[in-house]
């Protein structure tokens, strides 16, 4: 168990690493994974009930508006992951009625219940709510008020308490088949392309906008970006499987167990990312906030120009 969260843990502190030099080779290894049989159960969300396509402009703007918020409270690091879910939105939104996904009224409904789980989990510790604030949101929340890590922990831990946490419950909510039986895993497993597209952009602009120090984490070479990207392809597996554990559990004891794994699991990974990435001995945000307050850094700048 030792080795397995080494190993755990340094795929994690190389995943920037690798993104910063290039686009990752892409493997489509995950769409070679079944999904396990399944019936079609009915979305218990009320989110984007309608799958219009607007509910994704919606989402951005409520981002941007979030975001703004941040960047202007003296470079919040809270604002490192919500700059982040921003661009992935951007590049989902790009793809969402070219053909790229098969379900693409679905996936609007998706986006939207996705991006509220992290408002209302955001919502809930800036209100002192902290009985309902998610153990692995609580504490990249935390970690981000307390200026513990630099930009990559700060992003690190939001994408695994929205993915590890909040992903797989999501996933089972809206239902992981449809209608006529078949799953919804390929239009999952897709969107780990596009992630792969975006990483290295994504990256770039942190250390443009937030932290010089991204740049202390770029080895070269296609092979280490091939093996760091592929810490998120393997959390969003683990998700997938979570999420039909949660649909397989027959009572309410069975389904509250795997949900309690959920946050556990979740949880580590935060734990890993903070201990991984925090600030030693005299080292502190100083020299990171002073680059930040420096920038152009608000949300018009964050915003794509006009076409």
């Amino acid at each position: 168990m030792l080795r397995l969260a080494a190993a755990a843990c340094a795929l994690a502190l190389a995943i920037p690493a690798a993104a910063l030099a290039e686009d990752a080779p892409y493997v489509e290894w995950a769409n070679h994974l079944p999904a396990l049989p399944g019936q079609f159960t009915p979305n218990t969300f009320d989110d984007c009930a309608d799958a219009d396509p607007a509910c994704v402009q919606a989402t951005l703007d409520e981002m941007y508006r979030r975001y703004g918020e941040l960047i202007a409270a003296d470079c919040d690091h809270n604002a490192v992951f919500a700059l982040t879910y921003i661009r992935v939105t951007e590049i989902y939104a790009e793809n969402a009625h070219n053909g790229f996904f098969e379900e693409e009224d679905f996936l609007a409904r998706e986006d939207a219940v996705f991006a509220r789980l992290y408002f209302d989990s955001y919502d809930a510790w800036a209100a002192g709510e902290d009985a309902a604030v998610p153990p692995a949101w609580q504490m990249a929340f935390d970690t981000a008020r307390d200026r513990a890590v630099p930009a990559l922990g700060n992003m690190l831990q939001g994408i695994n308490a929205h993915v590890n946490r909040d992903m797989p419950f999501m996933l089972a909510g809206l239902g992981l088949t449809k209608p006529d039986g078949t799953s919804r895993k390929r239009d999952h497993d897709a969107m780990n392309e596009l992630l792969n597209r975006v990483y290295d952009d994504v990256i770039a602009e942190m250390t443009q906008r937030f932290d010089p120090s991204v740049d202390d984490f770029d080895p070269p070479g296609a092979l280490d970006n091939l093996a760091g990207f592929q810490i998120l392809p393997l959390w969003r597996e683990g998700v997938w499987r979570n999420a039909e554990l949660l649909t397989l559990a027959t009572t309410p004891e069975a389904r509250a167990g795997v949900a309690q794994w959920i946050e556990l699991y979740a949880l580590l990974q935060a734990q890993m990312i903070r201990s991984g990435f925090g600030y030693r001995g005299d080292q502190d945000s100083t020299e990171r906030d002073a680059h930040c307050a420096a920038q152009d850094n608000s949300v018009e700048d964050a915003r794509p120009p006009a076409e």
